[in-house]
């Protein structure tokens, strides 16, 4: 039985998905430029990692355009209430958006290890990053093909008219879950990098926990996927919905 997350009906579930993702890709695109004027004022240059979370606000961007599309085919709606037209479309933006999250991934973390090989430039740190880099990369890559690979056609999980085809059973916890989890594992791994060397500075015990206490903000993203994970664990067939 799904775990009934809320009772909220469908004009209100397109405004908070409304509200939401606009303030989400506001704060993203604000942030960014804030962070390119602080760059070129400061430090008259833009390093590798600006790049690397350029791309990532980019597709964030492609991200929240197919799911605003979806609210115009069936978001928030019962799937029984939605048309076999329209579910092909809101699956289409769905496949869209799968193509993209793996990308979004390898983009963000991949300017976070770069901005700490920056500040802690020594070969042990490096080779650290190098090894968590290349976990994430390999786990984006997996992502990627995994969500491509959910139905056979392709085109199967689209139109499910055709006949011979097949998914696999419940994705979202054989896929959506188990990418969660190790995700997870590795934004843990990625915030965490940065304390041993920041244990060493010598500075006063406040100022280096203030400093830590920073670094240490980012693992707020893991209480994010903990709700993330109920929610998957909550979802039944109402894809539209739910």
């Amino acid at each position: 039985m799904a775990v009934a997350l809320d009772n909220f009906g469908v004009g209100q579930k397109q405004t908070y998905v409304v509200a939401g993702t606009t303030v989400g890709l506001v704060l993203a695109i604000v942030t960014y430029m804030a962070r390119l004027y602080t760059r070129l004022t400061f430090n008259k240059t833009i390093y590798r990692e600006e790049w690397w979370m350029g791309a990532a606000v980019l597709v964030t961007c492609g991200a929240a355009v197919c799911l605003f599309y979806q609210l115009t085919v069936g978001l928030a709606q019962n799937v029984d209430d939605v048309s076999n037209s329209d579910l092909r479309k809101f699956m289409i933006a769905l496949w869209m958006m799968q193509r993209l999250q793996p990308i979004n991934i390898i983009c963000i973390k991949t300017s976070i290890i770069l901005f700490y090989i920056r500040i802690f430039d020594t070969p042990r740190f490096k080779l650290v990053a190098f090894i968590v880099w290349i976990y994430t990369l390999l786990l984006a890559i997996s992502i990627w093909f995994a969500t491509l690979l959910e139905c056979r056609p392709i085109s199967f999980f689209w139109d499910k008219d055709q006949d011979g085809g097949v998914c696999v059973k419940n994705p979202l916890i054989t896929i959506g879950l188990t990418s969660g989890v190790l995700s997870c594992v590795g934004d843990i791994v990625i915030f965490l990098m940065p304390i041993p060397a920041l244990s060493k500075l010598r500075l006063e015990p406040k100022k280096k926990g203030g400093l830590i206490a920073i670094f240490l903000l980012g693992l707020s993203v893991v209480c994010t996927s903990f709700i993330r994970w109920v929610a998957l664990l909550g979802t039944d067939a109402n894809i539209t919905g739910e």
